[in-house]
């Protein structure tokens, strides 16, 4: 009879192992256990590792360049079409593919477009994203200045990270995240010196 119970319950518990999980299962497919065994949340734009979220978006006035999409000190602000800022300041340092789209460098200003580089074919895209290390002050935060400090100006972040095998960021810093409306700032933070290492720019994906 034990023996036989024993089968019983077997045949109403299947275990599954899906990399990172352990999904337990009964006989009807419904899931009775979901334990991730890593807990992690991929950013799929970023690469970026989710650690937790810190509070819900409030009007912040200190962004309210933000809000509009625009970076202190650049013209050019999401949704620019790549053309645009090539006639205005010419031809890029340097541009390739990267993250699946267009990059094109000026100095220590990035623009991540949705263009592409097909042989010799250049398709210009619009910018989805602004990368930023230079010396400029964007929105009363510069490159150097410790969290602490931002958190002074700007308040608490709406979500903190950890980077994690990112192209944009070192692995293990700390990634500051703004929302303003439709747009984005994230604070690239030094693990170790807690400082500002990158600022950059994105639309915020609903």
């Amino acid at each position: 009879m034990i023996i036989a119970g024993f089968i019983v319950i077997l045949t109403f518990i299947l275990i599954f192992y899906n990399e990172n999980k352990i999904v337990i299962k009964d006989d009807n497919g419904n899931e009775i256990l979901n334990q991730e065994l890593k807990n992690r949340d991929i950013n799929e734009e970023n690469g970026i590792s989710s650690q937790k979220k810190d509070e819900e978006e409030k009007y912040n006035p200190a962004l309210e360049l933000l809000y509009t999409g625009k970076m202190d000190g650049i013209e050019f602000g999401i949704g620019t079409n790549s053309t645009e800022i090539i006639e205005k300041w010419g031809e890029p340092d340097y541009k390739d593919n990267y993250m699946g789209g267009l990059l094109l460098s000026y100095d220590k200003t990035y623009f991540l477009t949705d263009g592409i580089i097909i042989d010799d074919s250049i398709s210009y895209g619009t910018v989805g994203g602004i990368y930023y290390t230079g010396e400029a002050t964007i929105y009363g935060i510069h490159i150097g200045m410790l969290l602490r400090e931002v958190e002074e100006i700007l308040g608490k972040p709406n979500h903190t990270y950890i980077s994690d095998n990112s192209e944009l960021y070192f692995d293990n810093n700390l990634i500051v995240k703004y929302k303003a409306g439709a747009h984005t700032v994230i604070f690239e933070i030094e693990n170790g010196s807690e400082t500002v290492q990158s600022i950059s720019l994105w639309k915020e994906e609903k």
